[in-house]
């Protein structure tokens, strides 16, 4: 466990060791310290698995509060961060201190950026805290880098989780705040919760699904369940520790040109269109004609010592034709005694071969 991690922590007890003695002497409520309250610290108190280690898929980012004091921004950039999330007020009464370094700094160094809103339901109407959050920090402007703010609703961190509120009072409570903050600045609110908290305090509502763009805390390997009404998270906070930049490290599910989109009310781009398909392969060539056929030429058989009759039908199968036929007394009757062309001379078809036969 990171020094970081243990001083949140020891923070954390304190804060809920002084509260519980502030409510147990006369009932007062407990002392204020927002200050202390990020998004999140109500789910760093009950957080106890192992935290993730390395960054999920998506687009990076981060979010802080006075916490973080003055932060490098241009660090920030140069480590990859795309968009931050900086809080600007909790309840009707705390504007964060550093506000201004912070939100203005992102703005300079070009990352996209949006203000959050600590919610305490039971010190004020949804509305009321809407307005005084759209006054301090929280309005949206068409400047390309300007998220929608964001309702950071969460373990309450003075007292009870829901805040004393009952299911339908809760849901009623963030429809209002929601509605309110729709009419000041013509945008919805994200919503940053946890599926947990949701579930508990507002009934698992359905009400803001189709609207407001959902934040989900889970420091977790997966985001898991969604509450109610939301089939995707727009944002995930994956950790409360400075892994890649200070503050609670964030991922954007989407690429840079939809989280402008979403900066500037716009639909998001259309996707890629799909390249065409691949040309067929040319058709092989057409195959060689096939040879021509040999030309049949005379090759002189050798007949001599043959009968005629055999040398004739030789003749006639080497292609070659029977030329004259000189006969002459010899002993050998009717047997060729010489030819010409000699055998195995080539001669032009049906070339004639002339024999010469003995006779009586």
């Amino acid at each position: 466990m990171g020094l970081h991690r243990l001083h949140r922590l020891f923070l954390t007890a304190l804060v809920v060791a002084l509260s519980t003695a502030g409510a147990a002497l006369g009932g007062e409520s407990p002392a204020a310290h927002p200050e202390l309250d990020h998004a999140g610290s109500g789910l760093a108190r009950r957080h106890l698995g192992p935290e993730r280690a390395s960054r999920p898929a998506g687009l990076p980012g981060l979010d802080v509060s006075s916490w973080q004091g003055n932060v490098d921004w241009a660090m920030v950039a140069a480590n990859g961060g795309r968009f931050a999330f900086v809080k600007a007020t909790e309840s009707t009464t705390y504007v964060n201190p550093y506000f201004t370094q912070q939100y203005v700094g992102a703005y300079q160094v070009g990352l996209v950026r949006g203000a959050y809103h600590f919610a305490l339901p039971d010190r004020s109407t949804g509305a009321a805290q809407a307005d005084f959050f759209a006054d301090h920090g929280g309005a949206w402007s068409a400047d390309n880098q300007t998220l929608p703010g964001a309702l950071d609703i969460e373990y309450n961190p003075y007292g009870p989780t829901c805040y004393g509120l009952s299911q339908s009072a809760m849901a009623a409570w963030v429809a209002s705040f929601a509605g309110e903050y729709n009419t000041r600045t013509g945008r919805w609110p994200v919503v940053y919760t946890t599926t947990n908290w949701w579930q508990q305090c507002t009934g698992n509502y359905a009400g803001l699904g189709a609207t407001s763009p959902l934040w989900i805390a889970c420091w977790c390997e997966s985001v898991g369940q969604l509450p109610a009404g939301w089939s995707t998270y727009t944002f995930w906070q994956w950790s409360n520790q400075p892994v890649d930049f200070p503050g609670d490290q964030d991922v954007f599910n989407g690429s840079h040109d939809q989280v402008l989109a979403l900066a500037n009310n716009g639909p998001p781009p259309p996707p890629a269109p799909t390249p065409p398909p691949p040309l067929p392969p040319p058709p092989p060539p057409p195959p060689p004609p096939p040879p021509p056929p040999p030309a049949f030429v005379c090759r002189v058989p050798r007949v001599v010592h043959l009968r005629l009759a055999t040398a004739r039908v030789r003749i006639r199968r080497a292609h070659c034709s029977l030329g004259r036929v000189r006969r002459v007394h010899s002993k050998r009757l009717g047997k060729v005694l010489a030819q010409k062309p000699s055998a195995g001379k080539r001669r032009p078809r049906r070339a004639r071969v002339s024999l010469v036969v003995g006779r009586r």
